[in-house]
């Protein structure tokens, strides 16, 4: 997490949200592992799907509506035209220096609620 932070001064801010969302993504197949719902890796979207029902709906919510709003778009979204959901302001970049901080605080917020409820994301981010 800490290479984000260090080196946002010198990145995109796609490429900060990118790497946030991967970490993210990271938390949550170990999340998945520990509920029973993952054998290999799958995108994030498809972990969140294999894991409804056993997560609380609020959770659910947090980490779709996260998918939508900052990983997909990230990983997939290349047009600057396109007005994604913080900022309206004309862009030369997909995502604003606000929104790559709003994404980093509500990572952080989703790392802690994945971390009550996983040991073993727990234990890959103390390794």
């Amino acid at each position: 997490m800490e290479y984000c932070v260090r080196d946002s001064g010198c990145m995109p801010t796609r490429y900060v949200v990118r790497d946030l969302c991967a970490y993210l993504d990271s938390l949550l197949q170990d999340l998945a592992k520990d509920l029973g719902g993952l054998k290999r890796f799958i995108p994030f979207g498809g972990t969140l799907k294999k894991i409804e029902g056993k997560i609380s709906p609020d959770l659910y919510f947090k980490l779709d509506t996260y998918n939508k709003i900052f990983y997909i778009p990230a990983k997939h979204n290349y047009d600057l035209n396109e007005t994604l959901f913080i900022s309206s302001e004309p862009k030369d970049h997909l995502f604003s220096l606000k929104d790559a901080i709003y994404c980093c605080f509500i990572t952080m917020k989703l790392k802690e609620e994945i971390f009550s409820i996983s040991e073993t994301a727990r234990e890959q981010v103390e390794k």
